[in-house]
């Protein structure tokens, strides 16, 4: 089996359209790419809440747990495979 090489040279205007994981050339899906692309704008929304409740208005305790942003990411693109031997099955 070839591994496909990916050239960026040979992108279309059409393929600008899309965020490709550099590593494989596969384009990323959609989901991903909203995720990735707002997450600058999604951490400074929390970063401003942040200072709103822990500093200025003291709401919320300083050592309090921040909520975790599970942002979708080219982690998320990636397979795991579980393979078993002759040995392992008995």
């Amino acid at each position: 089996m070839q591994a496909q090489t990916w050239n960026p040279e040979e992108w279309t205007i059409e393929d600008h359209a899309n965020l490709y994981c550099i590593s494989s050339g596969a384009p990323v899906p959609k989901e991903i790419e909203v995720d990735f692309l707002q997450s600058m704008a999604q951490g400074e929304k929390e970063f401003q809440q942040f200072l709103k409740e822990r500093i200025v208005s003291k709401t919320t305790m300083f050592y309090e747990p921040i909520k975790r942003q599970n942002i979708k990411t080219f982690k998320s693109l990636e397979v795991t495979y579980k393979t078993t031997t002759a040995a392992n099955s008995k």
